[in-house]
């Protein structure tokens, strides 16, 4: 899905031939909002775990403006790596006791984005727009399905995708320059039973807010 993301951006790169297409370049620069839940259950046992935390987020974003109201854009997100401190249960050699201790596991995620901005201008210099498309989401280490299951190893790396939307307004500075401010949303799940000393179901939710600085130049 991230070859088809990133091709269907491509595909609109022939319409800038038209006279009055412009290319947009931004930066992006802000806070994230990490709520996450997991949860791991099987007949013997539940075990869930949450948090809320925020974490850096940066992004670069190029986007194709066909009309004053109108521009198709792709980008890429770093969301930040949140620290959940989970507890490790490893049992001893016998069997009959237990070793428990708490282990600190990053939630790491980044996105990338294909979808449209439409834009109305309030005043002179000044516009409020809005986002919507497709965000393909990727963890670069474990899920949070770690925190609920810490002895999970199959976990890692997995990615998806799920709608984003967001709300925001442009200033302009100059003729090519803008500044922004930009507050955006898109939620990463997953849920998959599986085998190992038993039958277990696994599912988690990680909902990602960025509240962001824009700083864009058009060509």
């Amino acid at each position: 899905m991230k070859k088809i993301i990133i091709g269907g951006a491509l595909c609109v790169l022939p319409l800038f031939s038209h006279a009055e297409t412009k290319i947009i370049t931004e930066v992006l620069i802000g806070k994230s909002s990490n709520d996450i839940y997991s949860l791991t259950e099987s007949e013997s046992a539940k075990k869930h775990y949450s948090s809320k935390q925020n974490t850096n987020s940066t992004g670069f974003r190029v986007g194709l403006n066909f009309t004053d109201y109108l521009t198709v854009e792709l980008s890429k997100h770093k969301h930040g790596s949140s620290d959940n401190i989970a507890t490790v249960i490893m049992p001893e050699q016998h069997g009959f006791l237990e070793h428990r201790f708490e282990a600190e596991i990053p939630i790491d995620i980044e996105s990338i984005r294909f979808g449209v901005k439409g834009e109305l201008e309030l005043f002179d210099d000044f516009s409020v727009n809005g986002r919507f498309g497709l965000a393909h989401w990727n963890y670069t280490g474990s899920t949070p399905l770690k925190l609920s299951h810490p002895s999970s190893h199959y976990d890692i790396g997995k990615s998806g995708n799920a709608p984003y939307a967001s709300l925001g307004f442009d200033y302009k500075l100059t003729k090519n320059l803008y500044v922004g401010l930009e507050y955006s949303l898109f939620k990463a799940k997953d849920k998959a039973e599986v085998t190992d000393l038993g039958v277990a179901t696994h599912s988690y939710e990680h909902k990602v807010k960025d509240l962001l600085l824009v700083v864009g130049w058009k060509f």
